[in-house]
């Protein structure tokens, strides 16, 4: 008997061992475990706290923990990256809009006080300063509408209607030539009976639009301005062609940028307008382009959209 209860209280203790043993290693694999899980967390916390001071450089550590944790600390980053970008762009918006105003708000001030200084005096200056007031106010109110649609632009979903290219520019053919023959310019229209494409409602028009006064800007009297259309399967594109003097290589590359104008461009423009042709063929799924033509002097302005 007593050799039996020997043999049961060795059992018993071997027993007792063996989850003693396998309690330690379950705890040591636990604290590892959660260590390994906790301190890639722990960053990631840290972090999001700088980024939640405005700190848009905040990163978290990726190289290290669960998978699930390093992909979380990847989207992390990117997003920390793109808030810090737009802040950023906003901060740089915000700046150059109080510069932009600024100009036309001191010009208007100025002539407002002309004017006042030359009541009961010269009425003819007092006529002349209040036009070019205006003129003034024009301009500040076509640079705020402007501002207004690159807003919109930038904050809208991509929504994109079925648009015939082709009917598009016989359309502003028609508005524009009045003008252009004023100035002693002739438009003449190159497109298939048909090309249509998907763009944003409404930025077929506002492109072309912009594209034609820009060439008008530039062009003399005798001057030709094409607009023209283009289909392959994939694409429309719409060309507006002008023959002034074309651009310098440096110029090209900014010639989409807000508020940017070239250093010989016409007085009165806001330079938001090509930033607003961008946007539009951004959303659309498409690109704007400038490029000097090669046959002669002149531009070639192009927006390329996905055909319908």
């Amino acid at each position: 008997k007593s050799h039996v209860d020997e043999q049961v209280r060795n059992r018993v203790y071997g027993i007792l061992g063996a989850g003693l043993i396998s309690l330690v290693a379950a705890l040591v694999v636990a604290v590892l475990l959660g260590t390994t899980i906790s301190r890639p967390i722990e960053r990631l916390r840290r972090a999001t706290d700088k980024l939640g001071r405005g700190d848009f450089d905040a990163r978290a550590s990726d190289d290290s923990g669960p998978r699930e944790v390093r992909e979380l600390a990847r989207s992390f980053n990117a997003m920390s990256g793109r808030l810090g970008l737009m802040v950023e762009n906003q901060r740089h918006f915000a700046g150059s809009v109080s510069h932009q105003l600024r100009t036309p708000l001191t010009a208007l001030r100025l002539r407002l006080e002309q004017a006042e200084s030359s009541l009961g005096r010269d009425e003819a200056a007092v006529a002349e300063a209040l036009e070019a007031s205006r003129s003034e106010t024009d301009r500040l109110q076509d640079m705020i509408e402007q501002l207004l649609a690159l807003t919109r632009l930038e904050g809208s979903a991509a929504k994109t209607v079925e648009v015939d290219a082709a009917r598009m520019v016989r359309d502003r053919i028609e508005m524009w030539e009045p003008l252009a023959g004023e100035q002693g310019i002739t438009m003449t229209v190159d497109a298939p009976v048909s090309a249509r494409c998907a763009v944003v409602e409404g930025g077929l028009e506002q492109i072309i639009d912009n594209y034609v006064d820009n060439a008008l800007g530039v062009a003399n009297e005798g001057d030709t301005i094409t607009i023209a259309a283009t289909a392959t399967d994939r694409t429309v594109s719409v060309h507006v062609i002008d023959d002034g003097p074309g651009m310098e290589p440096d110029h090209l590359a900014r010639a989409f940028d807000r508020f940017w104008r070239a250093p010989d461009a016409r007085q009165g423009g806001s330079g938001i307008g090509l930033a607003v042709v961008q946007q539009l063929a951004k959303i659309s799924g498409g690109r704007a382009e400038f490029r000097n033509r090669t046959d002669r002097s002149g531009l070639d302005a192009s927006a390329v959209f996905p055909s319908a």
